[in-house]
């Protein structure tokens, strides 16, 4: 095992025809790689970049696409774990990327599985899957963004050198069901993230809501919900002057719409990365299991941003703590 502490012309050379990259963890994990995968198209268009994505990233596709001649898709099913690992290996691949910053079991079976000549991959718990590892920052000081652009060392790339902003590309044809009234200002509200310890309740976003508008009103509020929480973005605008944001699975029409939003708030999951693309002022809740927490939040990259943290749930965060974060950002 090899290890890649600074810019090395090791993968970069012609031998290197086809790589695989491994990312079948979230959405927000494909997101924050999307200057990576620029990255390799911008520097290598010689070669044939192919990546894996996950059953809770699949929605991901039209952001990815450009950048890769094939996509696979990896189901957590025995009967099609087994053809994707023998189509896999009739490609021969030269490079097996695994872009988890996180031990996975998951990828170590894959880069077990699937052969290729070399396999990069962090300095992480499962290093012994890897014929070559690249440092991991320090994850409670270094921004995930960040963290992953090492994979580019190997590569002979100076990650200080790349241009990390997050590129949501749209396509044009898309139009916005809410275009953007010139007379307000616009606030975006996300409802809730993956799980119940990300949803504020409704009383807060009640609170908050009435609250925000008394204060400012030159606001218009939208609020974004998936499919499963349209109960409860229906009771919370009519309890207030809100309005429904239209709810959508398509992922480059959801991002036409936070495009048009002045400031945006949201618990902490994908939408946090979508406003960071459009640099949307934002403020986020975030649980953590320690302040400090040991592992830095995933917070809008490089974006004007307010942090809310809590080891309780984001319940706990006062309607008054809220409003005060967004009198913050917007006096900066």
């Amino acid at each position: 095992m090899e290890i890649i502490a600074s810019p090395q012309d090791i993968f970069s050379k012609s031998d290197i025809k086809k790589v695989l990259l491994l990312r079948q963890d979230r959405l927000g994990d494909v997101i924050i790689s999307l200057p990576l995968f620029e990255a390799f198209k911008a520097n290598f268009p010689e070669k044939e970049f192919h990546i894996c994505l996950g059953e809770k990233n699949i929605a991901a596709t039209p952001f990815v696409q450009a950048f890769f001649q094939k996509i696979w898709y990896y189901e957590k099913n025995l009967f099609k774990i087994i053809p994707l690992i023998l189509h896999l290996n009739a490609e021969h691949y030269d490079l097996i990327i695994d872009l988890l910053d996180s031990p996975s079991r998951t990828s170590s079976i894959m880069m077990k599985l699937i052969k290729s000549k070399y396999k990069l991959g962090f300095d992480k718990e499962n290093r012994s899957v890897y014929t070559h590892i690249v440092p991991l920052p320090n994850q409670s000081q270094v921004h995930i963004v960040d963290r992953v652009m090492n994979i580019l060392l190997p590569f002979n790339i100076a990650t200080a050198n790349i241009d990390k902003k997050i590129n949501l590309h749209i396509n044009d044809n898309i139009i916005n069901p809410i275009p953007k009234n010139n007379n307000k200002k616009r606030l975006g509200i996300n409802l809730a993230g993956s799980t119940k310890a990300k949803f504020w309740g409704i009383d807060n976003y009640i609170g908050f809501i009435n609250k925000f508008l008394e204060n400012h009103p030159d606001f218009e509020i939208y609020v974004f919900v998936q499919k499963n929480l349209q109960d409860l973005q229906a009771e919370i605008c009519s309890a207030t002057n809100a309005s429904p944001a239209p709810i959508t699975d398509d992922l480059q029409l959801l991002a036409k719409m936070i495009s048009t939003c002045d400031y945006f708030l949201t618990p902490d999951t994908a939408t946090v990365h979508f406003a960071a693309a459009f640099q949307i002022p934002t403020v986020v809740f975030f649980h953590t299991p320690e302040i400090p927490p040991k592992l830095l939040p995933w917070t809008p990259y490089k974006t004007p941003h307010k942090a809310l943290l809590t080891t309780d749930s984001i319940e706990s965060i006062s309607v008054d703590d809220a409003i005060k974060a967004f009198e913050e950002l917007m006096h900066k």
